[in-house]
C-alpha cells in the first residue's frame, strides 16, 4: 500500500512540474503542428474535427499575419466551422495571405471569385491573374484550373492553344501535371473522342501514387469498357483503395458500392468521413439515407449541403417544403428557392418542372399560395438554361421558356378569372348558410322560400359586385389592409 502511495505521490509532482505528460496531450499538440506543415497537398483533405481541434491556435497565428494559419482560417469560414459559414471572411483571410506573396491563397482566391454566385466576366479576369501568377510562382494546380476557366469560354478571346501554351510553359511529368493534362481534356466538347488519351494520362499520374488520378483512372474504366485490360473487381479494389487513403470524391462512390452489396454500416462510416471533409455530395448522399430514420438530421444534412451549392440538396429541401418548420422554410424561401441560387443546368431545369407542376395544380382549381410566383421562376429556370453553353438543353429549355413567356399573359388573366370566381364562390356560400340559419330559426311563412330565393339572388349580385370592387381596388392599390376594408364595409 505504501509503494502505491508513493507511486501516486510521484505520479502528481511530474505532472505538477510538467515532466510527465498524457499522451493525448502531445498528440493534439502534434497534429495542430502537423496542419501548418503540411498545408498546401492535405488543405482540402482537413477534417472538420482537425480544424476545428485547432480552430483556436489558428486564430490566434492568423492574428499576427501567419500565412498558413490565414489559409486555414478561411477554410474554417468556408465550411462554418464554430462559425457561421463566410466566403466574405474566407475572402478577407485569402486576400491577406495573397498580399504576402502566396502562391496557393491566389489560387484559392481565384477559386472564390469564380464559385461565388453571380460571378461576372470581372471576376474572372481578376481569377485569370491570379491564377496567372500563382503558376509564375510554380503552383501547376492554379495552371490546370486556368486551363479549366479557358475551356470554360467565361475568359473572352482565350481557346484551346491558351490553353496549350500554359502547359508548356508551367507542365511537367510529374503526378500532379499529367493528372492536370487529363482533366482538361475530360473538360473538352470532344473528351469522348480522346478518352483513350485520357485513361493512359491517368494512369501514369496514377502509377506515380496519385490518389485523385487512381480514382478517376477506376471510375473511367468502369464505365467505359475496352480501355484496360483490368478487370471490373480489381478497379472497384483501386476505387476504395483511394477513399482508404481519405479521397472524399472515392469516399463517396465506394459507399455508394457498398449499399448496393449490403454493407450499410461501412457505407454510412464511410460517407460519414466524406462529410466530414465538406463533400456535399457525400453530405446529400448521407441525409436521404438519413431521412428514413432521423428526418431532423436529415435536414441539417440538407441545409448543409445545399450551403456548400449541392443543387441535388436544395431540391431535397424544396420537394420537402410542407414538411420544414417556419424558420426552415423561411431560410429555403431566402437561399435557395430561386433559380440563380442553382449552379447546374440540371439543377434549374429539375427546378423548373417542380414549380410548373404546382401551377398546374393550381390551374385544377388547387389553392396555390402565391401561384404566380412560381409561374415567374418557372419561366426564369427554363431561360437561363437557354443560355447554356449545353446547345441540346439550351435548345429544348428555349423551347420552354418561349412557350411560357407567350402564354404569360393568358396565364395571367386565367389566374384574376380563378381569384374572382373564388370570391364569388365565397360570398354564395355565405348565402347559403344564412339560409340554413333562418330555416333553423322556424321562418315558415308562405312567402319564406320567395323571400330567401329572393335573397339568394341579392346576396349573390352583392357578392359578384364586391369580388369586381376588391378585384379593381386590390390591382391598383395592393394594400390587403385596404382590401379587407372594402370587403367588410361592403356586405354590411
Amino acid at each position: 500500500m505504501n509503494c502505491i502511495i508513493k507511486a501516486f505521490c510521484i505520479s502528481i509532482f511530474l505532472i505538477a512540474t510538467g515532466l510527465l505528460h498524457f499522451p493525448s496531450i502531445a498528440r493534439s499538440s502534434f497534429n495542430c503542428q502537423a496542419i501548418f506543415s503540411k498545408i498546401d497537398p492535405e488543405v482540402f483533405k482537413l477534417s472538420e474535427d482537425d480544424l476545428g481541434n485547432c480552430r483556436q491556435k489558428i486564430n490566434d497565428q492568423a492574428a499576427e499575419g501567419d500565412v498558413p494559419a490565414l489559409i486555414l482560417k478561411s477554410q474554417i469560414s468556408l465550411r462554418g466551422i464554430g462559425e457561421k459559414v463566410s466566403r466574405r471572411n474566407a475572402r478577407i483571410s485569402l486576400e491577406a495571405a495573397e498580399a504576402k506573396g502566396s502562391a496557393l491563397a491566389k489560387r484559392l482566391l481565384a477559386d472564390i471569385l469564380i464559385t461565388k454566385l453571380g460571378a461576372d466576366e470581372e471576376d474572372y479576369l481578376e481569377a485569370e491573374t491570379l491564377f496567372l501568377n500563382a503558376a509564375r510562382l510554380g503552383d501547376s494546380k492554379a495552371a490546370t484550373k486556368l486551363g479549366q476557366l479557358y475551356v470554360s469560354g467565361k475568359v473572352p478571346g482565350k481557346s484551346a492553344s491558351d490553353v496549350q501554351a500554359i502547359f508548356e510553359t508551367t507542365g511537367g511529368n510529374d503526378d500532379y501535371a499529367l493528372l492536370s493534362r487529363a482533366k482538361l481534356l475530360l473538360s473538352r466538347s470532344d473528351a469522348s473522342a480522346k478518352l483513350a488519351q485520357i485513361i493512359d494520362l491517368l494512369q501514369q499520374a496514377s502509377n506515380l501514387g496519385n490518389t485523385e488520378a487512381s480514382f478517376l483512372f477506376a471510375m473511367l474504366n468502369l464505365n467505359n469498357e475496352g480501355y484496360s485490360s483490368i478487370g471490373k473487381p480489381e478497379l472497384s479494389s483501386l476505387l476504395c483503395r483511394s477513399a482508404d487513403e481519405g479521397h472524399a470524391p472515392a469516399m463517396y462512390e465506394c459507399a455508394k458500392r457498398r449499399f448496393t452489396i449490403g454493407e450499410t454500416g461501412k457505407a454510412v462510416e464511410m460517407l460519414e468521413l466524406a462529410a466530414n471533409t465538406g463533400h456535399a455530395e457525400s453530405i446529400e448522399f448521407l441525409a436521404e439515407h438519413m431521412s428514413k430514420t432521423n428526418f431532423d438530421r436529415a435536414k441539417k444534412l440538407w441545409f448543409r449541403a445545399a450551403t456548400l451549392g449541392s443543387d441535388v440538396a436544395k431540391l431535397a429541401l424544396i420537394y420537402r417544403f410542407d414538411s420544414l418548420t417556419r424558420d426552415e422554410q423561411l431560410n429555403v424561401n431566402g437561399a435557395f428557392a430561386y433559380p440563380a441560387a442553382f449552379t447546374t443546368d440540371l439543377g434549374r431545369i429539375m427546378l423548373g418542372n417542380h414549380y410548373l407542376a404546382i401551377v398546374e395544380k393550381g390551374r385544377k382549381g388547387t389553392y396555390i399560395k402565391g401561384e404566380h410566383w412560381y409561374y415567374e421562376n418557372a419561366l426564369q429556370a427554363f431561360s437561363m438554361v437557354a443560355n447554356s453553353q449545353n446547345k441540346d438543353l439550351a435548345d429544348k429549355a428555349r423551347l420552354i421558356a418561349n412557350e411560357l413567356r407567350s402564354q404569360q399573359d393568358a396565364y395571367e388573366k386565367g389566374l384574376q378569372t380563378r381569384r374572382f370566381q373564388r370570391r364569388v364562390e365565397f360570398w354564395a356560400g355565405v348565402a347559403a348558410i344564412t339560409y340554413k340559419i333562418l330555416q333553423l330559426s322556424g321562418n315558415n311563412s308562405q312567402n319564406s322560400d320567395l323571400q330567401m330565393q329572393d335573397y339568394e339572388n341579392r346576396q349573390r349580385d352583392l357578392s359578384m359586385k364586391v369580388a369586381t370592387l376588391a378585384d379593381t381596388f386590390y390591382s391598383v392599390y395592393q394594400p390587403k389592409e385596404h382590401f379587407r376594408w372594402i370587403v367588410k364595409h361592403s356586405v354590411t
